[in-house]
């Protein structure tokens, strides 16, 4: 039987504790979510994350290892950060229902958890198109495990209990993948920067606005290719400009 949310991946950004791994696993399979992705963990003890997950081995097993966030999300459609504290970040925040409703449909989508003891870093939060916060009542953070515990619970609460064989869901437009995006954001950043809009500006946060822009406006391969081809002229152009400011002007008819 395939778990229902295998399109949905757990990536964990340097997480710190074998356990913790073990447990978010062991969460995986109880919940049916998508592959596990460690993004450089600094000390991964397979055998300790083992004895964490009973029954979820193979979770460990087929995890997949990178050694940044970028790579981590290259293939996928959506990536939503889970923070635990409000950020002052433009990616639109998401509430559980619209994080359940999005996860309805086939396309990949990765939720990702930051380090246990600081969190997703805002050049980690460049990557997510939305943000997602559990409400708590003190205490705001919760263990890795338990968060994973919590999104995986009102998941599996949107999936009937007896599941026949579902009609065939309406097509829908397929997404760009991350890395098919992030190519034109670099190539926009490229022109941005020698024009000098970037000076005064963060380029983190122009990033993570460029991606959302792209995911908002629904294109599709042929408009990035098109828009990407409009990058590039423009970066040459501007390059070429800088590199000879002494170029003569076009003359102009008397």
């Amino acid at each position: 039987m395939n778990a229902p949310f295998e399109h949905v991946s757990v990536i964990l950004v340097r997480p710190q504790h074998s356990g913790n791994i073990g447990a978010v696993a062991r969460s995986i399979a109880n919940h049916g979510l998508g592959p596990l992705i460690m993004v450089d963990p600094p000390a991964f003890d397979p055998d300790r994350a083992r004895w964490m997950a009973p029954h979820a081995s193979h979770i460990i097993d087929k995890a997949l290892f990178t050694a940044n966030l970028s790579q981590a999300v290259a293939d996928l459609h959506l990536v939503i950060g889970a923070t635990a504290r409000n950020r002052k970040w433009h990616a639109a925040p998401l509430t559980l229902p619209e994080l359940c409703e999005k996860c309805q449909s086939p396309t990949k989508i990765g939720l990702v958890f930051g380090p246990e003891d600081s969190g997703l870093s805002n050049d980690d939060l460049k990557h997510c198109h939305a943000l997602i916060t559990l409400p708590t009542h003190e205490h705001r953070s919760l263990n890795l495990s338990q968060a994973v515990n919590v999104f995986g619970a009102h998941l599996m609460a949107t999936v009937p209990l007896e599941e026949e064989e579902k009609e065939q869901r309406p097509a829908i437009s397929p997404s760009l993948e991350h890395k098919i995006q992030e190519q034109l954001v670099e190539l926009a950043l490229q022109a941005l920067r020698l024009s000098d809009y970037t000076k005064s500006r963060s380029e983190v946060y122009l990033h993570n606005q460029l991606l959302r822009f792209i995911d908002g406006a629904n294109l599709n391969h042929s408009d990035i290719v098109t828009l990407k081809g409009m990058c590039n002229k423009v970066y040459h152009t501007l390059r070429v400009l800088k590199q000879n400011p002494s170029l003569p002007k076009k003359s102009q008819n008397p």
